[in-house]
């Protein structure tokens, strides 16, 4: 029997999921797991922890494509300056460069979920504009209440499709994407 999926937005991100083809899938499922790799080689070339290189990921990452992200996190990382990056997200970064905790410093329901994604916590659900439009919602920003509920849910969701949800959110995210750019 079909497992049951609440919300018509959980329905859609299932229907997403099963519609990825089997090259979609493994990207989706490498995501994560190669962003937590990009982000130990940073700690390893300049001497700083994971945590603080996927923190520095985690603060740039809004509104830059993901090749931007890695090449401005990796020169903030290095010490080297940057352009392209909205000034709030530049002092984010430089505040976990600094020892901050980036948990501490990492604001939005995104972008820390982002942060733990890359971390490896399979239950971090990450849900920006691509997830929404998937979910078939067309609003810019979701409330708290509305991204917990919704995460909640993938979280619930994503094992009975036989994947933790942070994967099941990076497959349903480059389905609907096309890439994983």
């Amino acid at each position: 029997m079909a497992a049951r999926y609440g919300s018509e937005a959980e329905r859609a991100l299932v229907a997403h999921y099963r519609d990825a083809d089997e090259d979609t899938v493994q990207l989706g499922s490498d995501w994560y797991g190669e962003a937590r790799a990009i982000a130990r080689n940073m700690a390893s070339n300049t001497g700083r922890t994971l945590s603080t290189c996927a923190g520095v990921l985690a603060a740039v990452s809004p509104r830059l494509r993901w090749g931007s992200n890695i090449k401005v996190a990796g020169a903030l990382v290095r010490g080297e300056p940057v352009q392209g990056v909205f000034a709030a997200n530049l002092r984010k970064a430089q505040r976990i460069l600094n020892g901050e905790r980036p948990l501490d410093v990492l604001g939005g329901d995104k972008v820390r979920a982002f942060y733990r994604a890359i971390m490896g916590d399979p239950n971090a659900v990450v849900l920006d504009v691509w997830m929404m439009r998937a979910a078939g919602w067309t609003k810019a920003t979701l409330t708290t209440k509305e991204y917990e509920s919704l995460a909640e849910a993938l979280v619930a969701d994503a094992p009975r499709e036989g994947i933790d949800p942070a994967d099941f959110q990076a497959v349903v995210w480059t389905h609907v994407r096309g890439s994983g750019e």
